[in-house]
């Protein structure tokens, strides 16, 4: 048995691991932590809330019962969940567990998803619209207007997983044996899928900076689980190319027809995959055999 490919399908398993948990993540709720954007509205109304001279103050105060004094948030009673979230496949939102003053922390509580499909765009503005009590309509207009687009996200790590399951059950056990001249395709698949995933996680880790830096609210969370989640299983299929690539530079070693071996390599003979194609010749051997490839 071959061990490159063999040590290489574990590492392919890990990734599918990851994408596919990355993929789910939100959908009846579950790993609700691993949200690529999660929007804090906590803080929502609160400053219209204190400040007298503001336009919607009498507003939000009507909505906050009398009995409530100096308040955290007044978030719940203008009809909106105190965070919002953004996944592949579905959006969540819900509410931070209280303490009996009031105080909020960070477990989540009261957790309500919804399935999207692939590559839907979500704004928080809009969403802040359709729940926000008809009288404080006006705090929507104090958050971020940008929209999420999905669409490249999802359509790139789609790609990258169809890529690694054609890698993890076809190609990788095909090369175990040592014997298959698949290691191009193994090296070559491992490289699309690798550049895939890489680019959908830039695309979807860019746009949750951008809402994690930005100026205007509501503010978004920092997405450590979701860039451990992406970025782990990028790095496991770069390994998987890695790996790959060292088998197919023993195959090219190799003349055609002979086990696939951990030979010495030849002075004459390079590390580079770009000129592996111009260092080797045709050598025609007898009229009955076929033309064989031999090293110079």
């Amino acid at each position: 048995m071959r061990w490159f490919p063999f040590v290489a399908t574990f590492w392919c398993a890990g990734a599918l691991a990851l994408v596919f948990l990355n993929l789910l993540s939100g959908i009846g709720g579950s790993i609700e932590n691993a949200a690529i954007i999660t929007f804090n509205t906590t803080s929502l109304g609160l400053s219209d809330y204190l400040e007298t001279n503001s336009t919607l103050n009498l507003n939000v105060t009507a909505l906050v019962p009398p009995t409530v004094t100096d308040p955290a948030s007044v978030s719940q009673y203008l009809g909106i969940k105190d965070w919002y979230s953004i996944h592949y496949l579905s959006t969540c939102s819900g509410y931070w567990e209280r303490n009996a003053n009031g105080l909020v922390n960070s477990k989540r509580v009261n957790i309500t998803c919804i399935r999207q499909n692939s590559g839907y765009s979500y704004k928080i503005s809009d969403i802040l619209r359709q729940e926000l009590h008809p009288s404080v309509l006006g705090i929507a207009d104090e958050v971020t207007q940008a929209t999420e687009y999905t669409a490249s996200w999802i359509a790139l790590l789609y790609a990258g997983l169809i890529l690694a399951i054609l890698e993890m059950f076809i190609v990788l056990p095909l090369a175990w044996s040592g014997k298959w001249r698949v290691n191009g395709y193994n090296a070559y698949i491992a490289f699309f899928s690798y550049m895939c995933l890489n680019i959908s996680s830039g695309l979807a880790t860019s746009h949750s900076h951008v809402a994690y830096h930005t100026i205007t609210g509501p503010p978004a969370l920092y997405a450590t689980e979701f860039f451990a989640l992406t970025w782990t299983a990028t790095v496991f299929m770069i390994i998987v190319c890695a790996l790959g690539h060292i088998e197919l530079r023993f195959q090219l070693w190799t003349l055609k027809g002979e086990p696939i071996t951990l030979h010495r390599k030849p002075l004459n003979k390079s590390w580079s995959l770009w000129e592996s194609y111009f260092d080797r010749k045709p050598a025609v051997m007898e009229s009955n055999k076929d033309a064989e490839y031999e090293m110079h």
